[in-house]
């Protein structure tokens, strides 16, 4: 479920907010809309930032999920465009570069965190047994 959960979560935030953007404007697709460009990417920044908090691992994949969730939302909102489907998804891939920006630069945040508190563990357990070795004489 943990592997699934941060797909599912991508793919439903970029169907949701394409699809939103799209009914909301009564435009054919929702980048022909400034709200797309106002509400929608940063929305969208804001779940990546969100998902790729808590799985720092890969994140480029929560990304690329989000844009397939845009390009099925603009295949819902126009049902006779699916033969365009494929020039839909690189089209929400270059619009997702914002999303990607946010995703790496929130991995590089956890990761440092992680391992700022990893290495504080282990100095502080480090010394922990150094002074046990001191006091048992072992040293």
């Amino acid at each position: 479920m943990k592997k699934v959960l941060p797909y599912a979560l991508s793919l439903t935030v970029g169907l949701s907010v394409c699809y939103l953007v799209s009914m909301i404007t009564g435009s054919r697709e929702a980048w022909d809309s400034g709200a797309y460009f106002l509400f929608g990417i940063p929305a969208m920044c804001i779940a990546t930032i969100v998902i790729s908090y808590f799985f720092p691992k890969g994140v480029w994949r929560w990304v690329l999920a989000m844009a397939i969730g845009q390009s099925f939302a603009l295949g819902a909102a126009n049902p006779g465009s699916w033969n365009l489907w494929p020039l839909s998804l690189i089209a929400m891939i270059i619009c997702s570069f914002p999303q990607l920006v946010c995703a790496l630069l929130t991995s590089i945040l956890v990761k440092r965190r992680t391992a700022k508190m990893t290495s504080s563990n282990k100095i502080l357990h480090g010394m922990g047994k150094s002074r046990a070795r001191e006091d048992n004489g072992s040293m």
